[in-house]
């Protein structure tokens, strides 16, 4: 399916369920931050799904890609060294959890 294609690098796969809402398979290896990536994905996902409810069909296909898709670039902007996404201002979010005590 376009979802496997879609997290193919990734440890972890984004679906949804029949009722729309979205889930996530970790890989086997995943580590925490596999994790906390995959679950900031997800709300991000369905946080962007329920502002736009009154203006798109959230549950057509078509519009769960696209939104899978874009989330999917600023999610690895923010989980990532490497600052080949253009975003403006580059912040390595794991690195600022970490320099803050989270492990």
């Amino acid at each position: 399916s376009w979802f496997v294609n879609e997290f193919s690098k990734e440890k972890y796969l984004l679906t949804f369920d029949s009722l729309g809402r979205v889930c996530v398979v970790l890989r086997q290896g995943a580590k925490e931050s596999d994790e906390l990536k995959a679950l900031f994905h997800a709300l991000l996902i369905q946080r962007c799904g329920t502002l736009n409810a009154s203006q798109h069909d959230v549950s057509s296909e078509d519009y769960r890609r696209r939104i899978v898709e874009k989330c999917h670039v600023y999610v690895n902007h923010l989980f990532t060294d490497n600052h080949e996404f253009d975003l403006g201002d580059s912040i390595n979010l794991l690195g600022v959890l970490y320099s803050n005590g989270w492990n």
